[in-house]
């Protein structure tokens, strides 16, 4: 065998900064790089977009205002208007003290008076006696009146007192009457001794004369009356409660 004494290609300076080349078993031969020792990469969270499939906060609940309850559960007050017809109120008082004064006893009667050819007659419910020696009474009557001007001029008027079933005679001299019409034509009556007329369906009658009338700050104005004669038509006939 014949040795190849061809002489190799000297390196040069070139050659020597390139790292050596490796024949094809080298790579196999190599040491392999270290790994991570039990490494493990965090899983991924879903990302949902927001405002989607999150509860809705939940929302304020506002409740009306309670009512303020009303005084003595709502008592109606029959003369809040001061006309005297007996019809009660639309409103539900709210004021204790009107509550209060409604359980003061009060009933049904008819002022009447006359003087010369006029004559008349209105439906009140305030009437109180306010002396025994004299007698004298005290009624309340809506201001503006038509019999107003007749029992000033006249100095006299009668309190007939109505039964407190007595609704036809409410209805004739109720004060929110304006037609016109006499409302004692057809009606049984007699004069007292003052000259006012006096019906004779009523219980009971006073015949008074004027002895002063008070022209107060509110819907009425007060005449003041001396009783000079009375009676009774209805014996055994029972005072209307209060109410």
């Amino acid at each position: 065998m014949r040795e190849d004494k061809r002489s190799k290609p000297a390196r040069t300076s070139r050659d020597a900064a390139l790292p050596p080349r490796r024949g094809p078993n080298a790579a196999k031969s190599a040491t392999p790089a270290p790994r991570a020792a039990n490494v493990r990469k965090a899983p991924r969270l879903p990302v949902r977009p927001a405002g989607r499939d999150e509860p809705a906060a939940p929302r304020a609940e506002v409740r009306p205002a309670a009512s303020a309850p009303t005084a003595a559960n709502g008592i109606r007050n029959g003369h809040a208007n001061g006309n005297g017809n007996g019809h009660a109120a639309s409103a539900v008082t709210t004021d204790p003290r009107a509550a209060a004064a409604a359980n003061i006893p009060h009933g049904h009667f008819i002022l009447t008076a006359s003087y010369g050819d006029a004559h008349g007659g209105v439906v009140v419910r305030w009437v109180q006696q306010v002396s025994s020696s004299p007698i004298l009474v005290v009624v309340a009557i809506e201001k503006g009146q038509p019999l107003s001007p007749i029992i000033r001029d006249s100095r006299r008027f009668v309190l007939c007192q109505l039964a407190p079933e007595d609704r036809v005679l409410r209805r004739l001299f109720s004060s929110d009457r304006d037609d016109g019409h006499d409302p004692f034509l057809g009606l049984s009556t007699m004069r007292a001794p003052g000259g006012p007329p006096v019906l004779l369906r009523a219980q009971s009658w006073l015949d008074c004369e004027l002895t002063r009338h008070l022209d107060v700050e509110g819907n009425c104005e007060l005449y003041i009356g001396l009783v000079h004669a009375g009676g009774v038509l209805k014996p055994g006939a029972t005072p209307e409660a209060a109410g």
